[in-house]
């Protein structure tokens, strides 16, 4: 490749284009690192391959753009595992598949990996519902009052086809001496004795996620008295 002094006279030709208003600017052929002509003597990409578009003033006609490279790294498409070549992406926050995408189940969602250098996450409890992971769903609390006085069974809550009742918080109080345990209303017991000694006596659990016990599919959630006596109290629990 030669150098050209251009001077006022001479009978050199040099390539322009027109930008317009009968203006006319030299064109401009891109060389690789390597040496190499990326454009051809018509101002085609040499090979067939375009590797950058150049854009002039207003008029000229511009290349598209085709990148196969960045770093020295040949750029990966389609779909695939995670590269070199693979681009790092940053989602617009008012990105209409952001913002109207919602939530999803886990077999329509993106796995996340935590850095290993994260310093803080914040997490909180949904007051609302449950997760339950093992089939992407979400559960939903449900509130009921306790109230029982009959010897023996008491249903508590009532029957949800094909579903279990799964206690997650609970407590009750005794007017009088009592023993009482959970049951399925099948008969099957969900726990031990709780020993109600006299008025104001009782039992409870505090609120945990996996729940304190749980009936067979389809069947009621009891609660065994072994007086007649009033026992009074709540629970939260969810289907499953």
């Amino acid at each position: 490749m030669a150098n050209i002094l251009v001077n006022p006279g001479t009978t050199t030709a040099v390539a322009t284009i027109d930008i317009g208003g009968g203006v006319e600017s030299p064109r401009v052929n891109l060389i690789s690192a390597t040496g190499n002509t990326l454009y051809g003597s018509a101002g085609s990409p040499a090979g067939g391959t375009t590797i950058l578009a150049v854009q002039g003033a207003s008029g000229a006609f511009p290349q598209t753009v085709s990148l196969t490279q960045l770093n020295g790294s040949t750029v990966s498409t389609g779909s695939g595992t995670m590269d070199s070549g693979t681009q790092r992406v940053a989602l617009a926050t008012n990105s209409p598949g952001v913002t109207t995408l919602g939530q999803t189940v886990m077999a329509g969602s993106l796995p996340i990996t935590i850095a290993s250098n994260q310093q803080t996450i914040s997490v909180s409890q949904d007051t609302s519902l449950l997760t339950n992971t093992a089939t992407g769903s979400t559960l939903t609390p449900k509130f009921r009052a306790l109230s029982a006085s009959t010897l023996g069974t008491n249903t508590v809550v009532a029957t949800v086809s094909a579903k279990k009742i799964r206690v997650v918080q609970w407590i009750a109080t005794t007017k009088a001496a009592v023993d009482f345990k959970w049951q399925s209303h099948g008969g099957t017991d969900l726990t031990g004795l709780f020993y109600g000694s006299g008025a104001g006596g009782g039992a409870g659990g505090a609120y945990n996620p996996l729940g304190h016990f749980e009936t067979s599919a389809g069947e009621a959630l009891d609660i065994n008295l072994s007086v007649a006596t009033t026992v009074g109290g709540s629970l939260v629990y969810v289907e499953v």
